[in-house]
């Protein structure tokens, strides 16, 4: 069954969310990028690299089996978003770029995106909607507090 996801942002993140999808596609995953969502009346109605922006409520109706990424920066715009696509019984998912290195004791919770060129070693947790952008490493132990967000190029040590 393909998985059909919806950005929620339009910004740069939410750009290399949807490349980031799209790798994962032509690996063979059945995911797909639908839609942008943005709630800026400005964008609405736009088309961004080939996918159209559309609005939260536009979203609800057109996509009612799809699932959320929340593809935006500051963690206090994650949460209230998160509330609203909760609110509205719809749910979120994780992402992790097919050419990520990582253990099979990595623990990831819901809305976590994993961007190309990341490492993740051993025993590492990750809670709600962390970002992990590009090349990234992490080490043995480490436990991310939900809405975390690493910028590109961060290396987080063991025991962190």
């Amino acid at each position: 069954m393909m998985r059909h996801i919806l950005i929620y942002g339009s910004g740069g993140f939410a750009r290399e969310v949807a490349w980031l999808i799209e790798q994962n596609a032509a690996a063979g995953q059945k995911i797909v990028a639908v839609a942008f969502v943005d709630d800026n009346v400005a964008v609405q109605g736009g088309v961004l690299n080939e996918l159209p922006i559309i609005s939260f409520e536009v979203a609800c109706q057109q996509y009612p089996f799809a699932q959320f990424v929340i593809a935006i920066g500051s963690a206090a715009v994650r949460k209230k978003l998160l509330e609203k696509i909760e609110q509205a019984s719809f749910t979120c998912t994780s992402l992790i770029q097919c050419r990520v290195e990582y253990s099979r004791y990595l623990k990831i919770d819901t809305g976590t995106i994993i961007c190309a060129g990341s490492i993740l070693t051993t025993n590492i947790t990750l809670a709600r909607h962390v970002h992990i952008n590009l090349d990234c490493t992490i080490g043995h132990d480490v436990v991310m507090q939900d809405f975390v967000t690493l910028a590109p190029g961060v290396h987080v040590s063991g025991w962190v």
